[in-house]
């Protein structure tokens, strides 16, 4: 259901203006600058979370401060919580799927799961990891026991929905900043975009992905939009000015680098 549909559902007439009152300053001190304005309208284009996560939601909007960084921090602990809530894709489950990660945010995540201690060691694991002659075997080998994304935490994909099996990234520039425009990626994010290609294992579904998804990373993702019902997928949201098409995208929990179908590849911040 949509925030507005949660909203005609409460029985109390009293609470549902309230929370209306409540929640136009607050879009208003999200949408501060006109950037966000996509996050409000997601409010009332949202149609798959269930009532309880708008409940989680409502009451951060209702409790929260005002300012936006603390109303943002209540909203992003109201979502975590709501994660991989969207309806799973129907089949076939796509395959391969695609990963694009800056190396500096992989390595923190590498670092989390005691990958390496030490400088020295970090310098060295990623020289093996991305060498020239890396194999997807050596890849997945080196990485078979390592999330690709933070643990417990939502991972998203891209794929290419006309030609099932294809790489997801042929069709993308190679090029950091036009995959992140294509992708619809943090704006402000700077560096080297290392490329995951890999499959979903027996037992993890493909979701859409829904505003709990988009608002529970320590950074929010500005750039998302939730399908439609009816379509079969989710669909990025470029940058403005994109000149590539919105590409096909989906949700599911964090796997292990024993999933890799290819080698990791680097695309370049130029």
């Amino acid at each position: 259901m949509t925030f507005e549909a949660f909203l005609q559902g409460l029985s109390d007439e009293n609470e549902r203006n309230a929370v209306r009152a409540r929640w136009e300053p607050c879009a208003d001190k999200l949408d501060e600058n006109g950037a966000q304005r996509q996050f409000v309208f997601n409010f009332d284009a949202e149609p798959r979370l269930p009532e309880a996560a708008w409940q989680s939601i409502k009451q951060a909007i209702m409790d929260g401060s005002l300012d936006a960084p603390s109303l943002q921090r209540a909203l992003t602990l109201a979502c975590r919580a709501h994660t991989l809530a969207g309806d799973p894709l129907p089949p076939p489950k796509p395959s391969p799927l695609g990963r694009a990660v800056t190396e500096e945010r992989f390595v923190e995540i590498l670092r989390d799961q005691y990958a390496f201690s030490t400088d020295d060691q970090k310098e060295q694991f990623m020289l093996d990891l991305l060498r020239p002659n890396a194999t997807p075997a050596s890849n997945r080998a080196q990485l078979r026991n390592k999330f690709l994304a933070p643990e417990n935490r939502v991972m998203w994909a891209a794929f290419d929905g006309k030609h099932p099996g294809n790489d997801p990234f042929a069709q993308m520039s190679n090029d950091a900043r036009s995959i992140r425009a294509q992708l619809g990626l943090d704006q402000d994010e700077r560096g080297d975009l290392l490329l995951f290609e890999y499959a979903l294992p027996d037992g993890i579904t493909a979701r859409f992905p829904t505003i709990a998804d988009a608002y529970a990373g320590d950074t929010w993702l500005w750039f998302f939009r939730p399908a439609r019902r009816g379509e079969p997928y989710g669909k990025t949201l470029p940058w403005p000015g994109c000149p590539n098409a919105p590409c096909p995208e989906l949700v599911h929990e964090s796997i292990k680098g024993n999933t890799l179908t290819n080698r990791i590849r680097t695309a370049r911040e130029r």
